[in-house]
């Protein structure tokens, strides 16, 4: 293993959304708008580099799936937000990305558009997710465009395009030393898992939606808004926070004021 003293974890926008401050926080509804980033994660200083889900670039995706407006690299092209142009930026050539981890299949969390260009990727994914996706609870709701935030196209590319990069887990699995997937069940969704990443000094959690707001969901352990069962997200918040010193979820621009993880 390289120097653990030198893993870095780079939060990288692939975009932002208007959607409502109620999606932070269980049984507070608000009619407020937040706009959000739509965040991945660059890993490097392991044995070989990381990424942690995508972000998005196809921006309709966002009105499709009964959110609102989404702004992305193919809607504002002035914008940093292209995924693999960001990674280049920080000395890594896409090839190089040897593992993408999803930490669930949500339409702005896996983008098959950005996934091609990553050829030598394996690609991470609960069983329990990608069988929910396939087959989604929420069929019949009208938001989420019947399939309760899974797009039909991203995850067909999963099961066709990409298959044979596709390694399907059962449960918390170390993926690289120092670096684990951690499921957590019927959560945000059913198969969502974080990622936990070992420095000397910190556990950092890439939660993914798991957390959307800090303060609110690891530190007052108020569970967000969306969710399979709230007994399992209850459970979730409270063993994050006593097993995490760091957090960094996929929706919170305060993750944006430093250019990498841990601060130096």
């Amino acid at each position: 293993m390289k120097d653990i003293n030198r893993i870095r974890i780079y939060p990288i926008n692939t975009g932002e959304a208007d959607v409502s401050a109620g999606l932070d926080v269980f049984l507070k509804p608000s009619i407020e708008k937040r706009t959000v980033p739509l965040l991945a994660y660059l890993i490097t200083g392991l044995d070989e580099c990381v990424l942690v889900d995508t972000g998005m670039y196809e921006a309709a995706k966002g009105l499709r799936m009964g959110l609102g407006p989404h702004r992305t690299k193919q809607t504002n092209p002035e914008k940093d937000w292209d995924l693999i142009e960001e990674i280049k930026k920080r000395g890594v050539k896409p090839e190089e990305v040897k593992h993408l981890i999803l930490t669930h299949l949500h339409y702005e969390h896996v983008c098959p558009y950005y996934i091609k260009q990553l050829p030598n990727a394996r690609i991470y994914i609960q069983r329990k997710e990608l069988e929910h996706a396939a087959a989604p609870i929420g069929k019949y709701f009208i938001v989420g465009g019947g399939t309760f935030f899974y797009d039909r196209e991203d995850i067909k590319a999963i099961c066709c395009d990409f298959w044979n990069r596709v390694e399907i887990l059962d449960g918390d699995a170390e993926i690289l030393p120092g670096l684990k997937c951690i499921l957590y069940e019927d959560t945000h969704t059913p198969g969502s898992q974080a990622v936990y990443v070992k420095t000397s000094k910190s556990t950092i959690i890439l939660t993914g939606d798991l957390v959307r707001d800090k303060t609110l969901n690891i530190d007052k352990q108020y569970p967000p808004a969306i969710f399979y069962d709230i007994r399992a997200m209850e459970k979730a918040l409270a063993k994050l926070k006593k097993d995490g010193n760091i957090f960094l979820g996929s929706h919170d621009y305060e993750v944006l004021k430093h250019k990498f993880y841990p601060i130096e």
